[in-house]
């Protein structure tokens, strides 16, 4: 069964979260690196190089963390501001800290008889080359997440563009199948029009509010509802429906119209199809921190069978890929005599 993958993310902020255990941890490394690189191209060799060494990444370290200290403090207030404001506050805050930080470990080394592993330099021109060092260091790291916020509002912008003409899409035929269903209806069956009325309205809502993107099961399922209402007035009895969804999953949260148009191109592309028509299922389960959902119909005969572009199924891999990690797929295929679709939807979504 092939599967479609999402290798996307929802874009972050441009401040880093250094209040997480992994940001800091890579910050460690990071600066244990750059401490061995400096030993490294020094002078100094055997006992003293490790002194050196050591003595370099305390002082990297000391720098590193009360930077990430300053950054996750100040992520909460700034994370409204305007970039530009972000940008400026963040490279003078980590400024004005390495210089601080750099002066206090100048009179620190003084007074612990550490002054011999210090540069030959006077207090103010070691303060004054660490500055310097830690304005270009500080600068291209915010540049690079200056960047990195371009380009997520731009990541944005592509998703939400997506998911607006995924939802906003509905098939002309199905809709003029709809209309036609209840003109016809009008003279003999009102009662039958004005609730297919009432369903075909509730369809178009969806496919227009934008208020979010995330809704309970319970909410998508409706608007399956919805649409199995209107075409089983349209078939009749030659739409069969099975449904095994348990009460415990309708609060799990999904992407709107991501079950509803993989039960349309059930009912378009297998049981439409079929003079005998055919058995729609619709099961859902929960694997772990996962919910399935599967949707089953009949395999059509190849004599009529007419593939389509498979715009539905691509569009909504590409919104899970948008909304969630790597643990979220579509996977569609043929098993045995029937086809299936199958969303794997994670319970919470990616951060």
């Amino acid at each position: 069964m092939p599967r479609v993958v999402p290798q996307l993310r929802q874009p972050q902020n441009l401040i880093p979260d250094f209040c997480q255990a992994r940001a800091l941890l890579i910050l460690a490394g990071v600066m244990l690196g750059v401490g061995a690189v400096l030993t490294l191209m020094g002078p100094a060799r055997g006992r003293e190089a490790l002194m050196q060494f050591l003595l370099s990444a305390l002082f990297l370290l000391w720098l590193g963390f009360c930077g990430a200290a300053l950054l996750c403090r100040a992520r909460r207030w700034l994370s409204r501001a305007n970039p530009q404001f972000v940008f400026a506050v963040c490279w003078g805050l980590l400024l004005a800290m390495t210089v601080v930080l750099s002066y206090l470990a100048h009179v620190v080394a003084q007074y612990v008889s550490l002054g011999a592993v210090l540069p030959d330099d006077s207090r103010w021109l070691f303060v004054l080359r660490n500055g310097c060092v830690g304005a270009i260091v500080s600068l291209l790291v915010l540049r690079y997440f200056w960047l990195r916020q371009q380009w997520a509002e731009q990541l944005r912008a592509e998703a939400d563009a997506r998911h607006d003409a995924l939802r906003a899409r509905i098939q002309p035929h199905f809709l003029f199948n709809s209309l036609n269903s209840i003109a016809a209806l009008v003279a003999i069956k009102p009662d039958d029009a004005e609730r297919m009325i009432e369903d075909l309205s509730a369809l178009l809502r969806a496919g227009l509010d934008v208020r979010t993107q995330i809704a309970p099961l319970a909410e998508e399922l409706e608007i399956v509802e919805a649409y199995l209402r209107i075409e089983q007035v349209r078939l009749g009895e030659r739409l069969r429906i099975e449904r095994e969804i348990p009460d415990a999953l309708l609060r799990w949260e999904v992407p709107l119209l991501c079950v509803q148009p993989l039960v349309e191109n059930a009912v378009t592309h297998g049981i439409s199809r079929r003079a005998e028509g055919g058995v729609l299922r619709l099961h859902a389960r929960a694997e772990g921190d996962l919910l399935v959902i599967k949707i089953e119909n009949p395999v059509v005969d190849a004599a009529t069978d007419r593939p389509g572009h498979q715009l539905s199924l691509d569009n909504i891999a590409q919104r899970l890929a948008l909304i969630y990690g790597e643990p979220a797929s579509l996977e569609t295929g043929i098993e045995g005599d029937r086809f299936c679709a199958r969303l794997r939807i994670p319970r919470t979504r990616a951060a």
